[in-house]
């Protein structure tokens, strides 16, 4: 059996920031030979709104967020992995969008489980820990070539460029791979400024993995600046919730 539900409801804790739900998405394990329904997933999808905070939120914290408990009104344990599948390896709290204010942060459960059938609702407790807070700061580096080995001491982060070859990404452009074993938790963003006339290029950041970062420029042998923005000064949040997933929509705010 495959099938998607939209389930709708809100739930927070008393005196913590609001936790809304927005979305539900339920697939079963495909039958052999088939693809998961709408190409996405096995499993339980919970879309929430965070909302409310005594400080701008800034992104998930790298630990503390956690789901403590997910089952449906029939006590079906959805953070168990139904038999015979696989896990996907999806991280279960994702944090893919935050509002420019900070006055809102989209979060994705994803749970391997699947509602049992003539399930009417889903319970979902847990906490989410957020970077909050803090002052935004900017700096940049010199200009200069990048050169594998050179060192970018730019704010509180130090990267060592790697690999500088053809880029994977745009045709006739340059990947520029860094690293570091500094604490980035505090970084928002970087961004390649043309050597000349201190212009935004074109270019994408990627990290692969925590201290690893691809920025695309246009060619190996400009000169070109990297600006850091960060937060100086952030604290942690953490943000309990207890929802109840059931039909319907919550009227939009």
């Amino acid at each position: 059996m495959r099938y998607a539900l939209v389930f709708i409801a809100a739930g927070a804790v008393a005196g913590e920031p609001a936790v809304q739900v927005t979305g539900c998405l339920v697939a079963a394990p495909p039958a052999a030979g088939l693809t998961p329904a709408f190409s996405l997933f096995s499993g339980t999808g919970i879309a929430l709104v965070v909302r409310g905070a005594d400080a701008p939120l800034v992104r998930l914290a790298p630990t503390g967020s956690r789901i403590t408990a997910c089952t449906d009104d029939r006590g079906t344990d959805l953070l168990r992995l139904p038999p015979g599948t696989a896990p996907t390896g999806d991280p279960p709290i994702r944090c893919p969008q935050v509002a420019e204010d900070g006055s809102l942060a989209a979060i994705e459960l994803t749970l391997p489980g699947v509602p049992a059938d003539g399930a009417a609702s889903i319970q979902a407790r847990g906490e989410l820990s957020f970077l909050v807070g803090g002052t935004p700061r900017s700096a940049r580096s010199p200009v200069a070539r990048f050169t594998a080995g050179q060192r970018l001491s730019i704010g509180p982060v130090t990267y060592t460029v790697g690999a500088v070859a053809a880029s994977t990404i745009i045709d006739g452009a340059v990947d520029v791979a860094l690293a570091t074993d500094d604490d980035e938790s505090a970084v928002l963003g970087l961004r390649v400024l043309d050597g000349e006339d201190d212009a935004a290029l074109f270019q994408s950041e990627v990290a692969n993995q925590a201290g690893r970062r691809v920025l695309t420029v246009a060619s190996a042998t400009a000169a070109y600046a990297v600006e850091l923005r960060w937060r100086e000064g952030m604290r942690t949040l953490r943000v309990p919730f207890d929802i109840r997933v059931a039909a319907g929509l919550a009227p939009a705010r």
